[in-house]
């Protein structure tokens, strides 16, 4: 990721990608679609673009735009990543969620 410019990620279908989130932690704007999982990920106007699946002209729009100069939103999803999704968080996140599901309450 080092070489590149943007991230492209044009799923149809997606959990969470990792891909997105490896962008971000490189800086890296996205261009990905807006598919479960991705939607959370990348915030539209701040941190990259997300297009509807399965239409090639916005995301060639999208990419043009991006390619345009967008390091602004690679700085954006960085700090998003180191917020949201450090492992401190995710672990709270997954303590939280396990936790409920078992009925105990989380410390």
């Amino acid at each position: 990721m080092k070489a590149a410019d943007l991230l492209v990620h044009a799923s149809h279908w997606e959990g969470m990608p990792n891909v997105v989130l490896e962008a971000m932690a490189a800086g890296l704007p996205v261009v990905a679609t807006a598919v479960e999982g991705t939607d959370e990920l990348v915030v539209p106007g701040r941190t990259g673009w997300l297009v509807p699946p399965r239409e090639p002209r916005a995301l060639a729009s999208a990419v043009v735009a991006a390619a345009s100069g967008a390091r602004g939103q690679g700085r954006a999803g960085r700090r998003r990543g180191e917020e949201e999704y450090s492992i401190r968080r995710m672990v709270a996140r997954y303590e939280r969620l396990w936790s409920g599901v078992l009925g105990f309450e989380a410390g």
